[in-house]
């Protein structure tokens, strides 16, 4: 049947455009609302009819398998309205799902309504692996070129957060521990007066603050990359 064919058509349309805008792709052809507005007038032409197409409207005793196929309709639109509201992949993957459901549903109602011959079976079938393998691609092509980056570059920020922790912890730390020690001995000497020894003593106090916060940094790092392993 020419409808039902050109819905099987309509929802892989939909879908291959999700799949491109997740990917920041382009999909030549209709806009996906055109798509959509096509894909609902054609679901009411299965039931009503129209006779600008030659359908006519459904008879009483496949009312029954409309249903069955009404349900894959709607789930593959809430779906739809996921992936247009959130382009996770996790959202695209029940898309898939819901659509293959849908197919499903379709090929089960066509077959009530007109029957398949084998080859057309065999052809459908074929038709739903080539399917089935690009939204696999597209699948591949999304984890490859967005989400890799995307970890990479964290990895990348941890090694440079890293290399920030040893370096507080040993090259700027030696130092000052030096300048520590130097400053304690000049206060026990005994040989400052009195305004050399408060100065002395206030530097002491700042070093010793610089040595504390360098600490609570160090330790913050490694705990941050003890979380992170």
């Amino acid at each position: 049947m020419k409808v039902t064919a050109t819905q099987r058509s309509l929802s892989q349309q939909i879908v291959n455009y999700i799949a491109a805008d997740n990917l920041e792709g382009h999909v030549s052809g209709l806009s996906l609302d055109s798509l959509i507005h096509s894909f609902t007038q054609l679901q009411q032409v299965l039931l009503y009819g129209d006779k600008s197409l030659n359908v006519l409207p459904l008879k009483e005793d496949m009312i029954l398998e409309y249903h069955k196929l009404d349900i894959g309709y709607i789930h593959f639109f809430y779906q739809l309205g996921r992936n247009i509201s959130n382009d996770k992949i996790a959202n695209f993957l029940d898309l898939l799902n819901a659509e293959n459901f849908y197919l499903q549903q379709l090929e089960n109602f066509s077959a009530r309504l007109i029957g398949y011959s084998n080859e057309e079976v065999k052809n459908f079938q074929l038709e739903e692996i080539c399917i089935l393998c690009i939204s696999i691609v597209l699948i591949i092509l999304e984890i490859r070129f967005i989400f890799l980056p995307a970890i990479k570059k964290i990895e990348g920020q941890n090694t440079v957060l890293r290399e920030i922790s040893f370096t507080q912890a040993h090259i700027i730390r030696r130092p000052l521990t030096n300048i520590q020690s130097l400053l304690t001995l000049m206060l026990e000497t005994n040989k400052q007066d009195a305004f050399t020894k408060e100065l002395l003593t206030l530097a002491k106090k700042e070093t010793d603050e610089l040595d504390s916060i360098i600490k609570n940094n160090v330790y913050k790092s490694d705990r941050n990359n003890k979380m992170a392993i």
